[in-house]
């Protein structure tokens, strides 16, 4: 069976919904998806799971090193 993958237009809409969850949704949001990424009967997760799983990931990297910075400026005027 050919698995489906996510066209470019539904990674677009996955990208900009993710990117309106707060900090503490994106988290939870990563815990529901990786739970969701688990092998299954021997079975691989969906593409479009793992492709969400990617880019939580990538969103909360960026959530992070914009608060360093944040941080490392508050320190520099301190």
């Amino acid at each position: 069976m050919m698995r489906e993958y996510p066209s470019e237009g539904e990674l677009k809409a996955m990208w900009q919904r993710l990117g309106r969850l707060s900090h503490s949704q994106l988290i939870e949001a990563f815990h529901r998806v990786h739970e969701g990424c688990r092998m299954r009967d021997g079975r691989m997760p969906g593409a479009e799971v793992m492709r969400e799983l990617m880019m939580i990931w990538h969103l909360a990297q960026a959530w992070e090193e914009r608060e360093e910075a944040e941080q490392n400026q508050l320190a520099e005027v301190a």
